[in-house]
């Protein structure tokens, strides 16, 4: 959910200050965040954990 909410208030800076060319940074940050972050997060919960974290990817979205 952080990663969520960081580009929430990214887009909702670049409504609030009308910098409309900004929003194209909000894919370009998820995009980042996904392959920085998430990957290895998630790499590290399947090591842990197995089918269990397989399991609960399948049910969950990751970007909610």
């Amino acid at each position: 959910p952080i990663y969520l909410a960081d580009a929430a208030i990214l887009a909702g800076c670049a409504l609030r200050w009308h910098a409309w060319p900004s929003l194209l940074l909000v894919p370009v940050f998820m995009a980042l965040i996904a392959r920085r972050f998430i990957a290895g997060e998630e790499a590290r919960l399947r090591a842990a954990f197995g089918e269990a974290f397989d399991a609960y990817a399948r049910r969950v979205r990751r970007w909610l």
